[in-house]
């Protein structure tokens, strides 16, 4: 994909996006969604996986657990079997499977406290960063360029680096993701 067609593909990809969380509990069919983003759909199944590095299968799955995950929590009430059909499964012998697939427990488990298990041993990098306190992280001298002796008197950019490990209070971010080669 190239620089000039990648962020018309990205917009496209994106109404599609949009298109699929509102419509998450409904019947998401091929065609409807290359219609969206106007590709024929060989070429929108290749667009999709190379911008999203899903695919959409596996994307419109990943939303509707997650999103019936949450609907667990916050609808005590409401039994497994509603949430299933209310999140896109056909039944709840399906959603079960899902459910135990994407988190390693049933949908029962989940609700009785297998949430804050799960969230506990998969939170974000800062918890690494917070077991890996004080340990080396790397060789030292592995990072320099291959052959430059260091000069007498000069110091490294890597000893003149001042870091610093601090928590810092919660904050919405926004990003953009990025699936791919490097850039050069």
């Amino acid at each position: 994909m190239t620089g000039g067609y990648r962020l018309e593909y990205e917009a496209r990809v994106n109404r599609v996006i949009d298109h699929i969380r509102g419509h998450l509990s409904e019947e998401l069919s091929l065609s409807t969604l290359t219609r969206v983003a106007a590709f024929s759909p060989l070429h929108f199944h290749r667009v999709f996986r190379a911008i999203t590095g899903e695919t959409l299968f596996g994307f419109i799955h990943r939303l509707r657990i997650e999103k019936a995950a949450g609907a667990l929590l916050n609808g005590p009430d409401q039994s497994v079997l509603e949430i299933a059909l209310d999140h896109g499964f056909a039944s709840a012998a399906t959603f079960a499977r899902a459910f135990k697939t994407r988190f390693g427990m049933s949908a029962t488990e989940w609700r009785g406290g297998g949430a804050a298990r799960w969230r506990a041993r998969h939170r974000p990098e800062r918890n690494v960063a917070e077991r890996n306190v004080g340990k080396q992280l790397r060789k030292t001298g592995k990072a320099r360029g291959r052959g430059r002796p260091h000069s007498r008197g000069r110091r490294t950019e890597e000893e003149s680096m001042s870091v610093q490990v601090r928590e810092l209070p919660p904050y919405h971010v926004a990003y953009m993701r990025y699936v791919g080669p490097g850039v050069a």
